[in-house]
């Protein structure tokens, strides 16, 4: 066993993680997106008992962005390399950077812009919030969730047939 879980770290202020995400094909619904984007919404702040940084990392959206296929700029790496920054920068700097990057020239050619992203992310943390929960978001969240434990059991499961 790991004795990480018990030793607690900080990470410098302004210490910048990228995470991306990539969705090709019509592999996603409506319901599960949001199912996705109210999950990340609500998690908020990464941390907990078994992450060795606390929950002193904030997450911020970047915009949706998608096209028939991957672009490298989708890379952490590539973004990382492509990021200007000192001790100045503040995390929206970033984001707009990203937003910049993500709709250039070899970028994608499609997108949700960020402000837009993040209203409907309080919308739905929101309907999730109220009492009680809002019922069409109930409903679509559990249909959600079928689909994308299907979704996770179609990409992580063996295929066992023929063997």
């Amino acid at each position: 066993t790991s004795s990480n879980i018990f030793t607690t770290r900080s990470v410098r202020p302004g210490a910048f993680f990228i995470q991306t995400l990539v969705m090709l094909g019509h592999r996603i619904t409506k319901e599960s997106f949001n199912h996705l984007l109210l999950s990340i919404g609500l998690a908020g702040s990464y941390g907990g008992a078994t992450a060795t940084t606390g929950t002193n990392l904030k997450t911020h959206f970047a915009g949706v962005y998608w096209g028939k296929i991957e672009r490298s700029i989708n890379a952490p790496s590539q973004l990382l390399e492509e990021l200007k920054s000192d001790n100045e920068t503040v995390a929206t700097d970033l984001v707009e950077q990203i937003t910049q990057l993500m709709q250039g020239k070899n970028a994608y050619p499609h997108h949700i812009d960020v402000k837009v992203l993040n209203a409907h992310v309080q919308k739905l943390i929101a309907d999730f919030d109220s009492e009680p929960v809002n019922p069409d978001l109930k409903n679509d969240y559990e249909k959600a969730a079928v689909e994308m434990r299907d979704l996770f059991d179609a990409w992580f499961k063996q295929d066992k047939k023929g063997k």
